[in-house]
């Protein structure tokens, strides 16, 4: 899980791209792992009355309990996330009580972690992308994507994540700038 990678900009919007033209379900899954902040397990766990207000529309944010931390965090779901949410709940004719995720195989049962890697590996398999990608890669590219948008200022992806307890250091490996500040001095170098 540590040692996937967050998407590059590119990548994210040619795996969308695919993800886009594949199931309604796979579109909206990929929509909220890239999105959302949430670690995959959270995700998964999310029902579909959390997502909707009392008149039934998608909410703008939401807010949720992380399993691994046990602390509060609030959600902002933007528009894109929020058509393909209200798409899937409507073609998946999901019951406000029903897992935004429901296993095909098991009833009251979502996906598993395992079988989200798979979808995402799959697509992945489809594109030129040659880094290890899974489902937490979601989780790793909007912190990247922030800590790009922020120039640079590991406080506010680590209050994203919740890495409060974390190094700086320790969060930019989390996202995969150590790398690539690694690899820039390298090619910087007159050898």
């Amino acid at each position: 899980m540590n040692d996937v990678k967050p998407l590059r900009k590119k990548d994210y919007y040619d795996l969308r791209e695919l993800f886009q033209r594949d199931s309604t379900r796979n579109y909206c899954l990929f929509m909220m792992l890239f999105t959302f902040t949430l670690r995959v397990s959270d995700l998964l766990a999310l029902k579909v009355n959390e997502l909707l207000d009392e008149d039934g529309k998608i909410k703008e944010t939401f807010e949720i309990t992380e399993a691994k931390r046990k602390t509060r965090k609030r959600i902002t779901i933007r528009g894109a996330t929020r058509n393909a949410i209200r798409d899937w709940i409507e073609e998946g004719d999901l019951d406000v009580n029903d897992y935004i995720f429901p296993s095909p195989y098991k009833e009251n049962q979502h996906l598993s972690r395992q079988q989200v890697d798979q979808i995402i590996k799959k697509k992945v398999k489809l594109t030129d992308i040659n880094y290890p990608v899974a489902a937490h890669s979601g989780r790793k590219t909007i912190a990247r994507r922030v800590y790009e948008k922020t120039d640079g200022d590991i406080t506010y992806v680590q209050k994203l994540l919740g890495h409060s307890r974390r190094s700086h250091r320790a969060t930019k490996d989390y996202i995969g700038v150590l790398d690539d500040e690694v690899e820039e001095v390298v090619r910087s170098l007159d050898m």
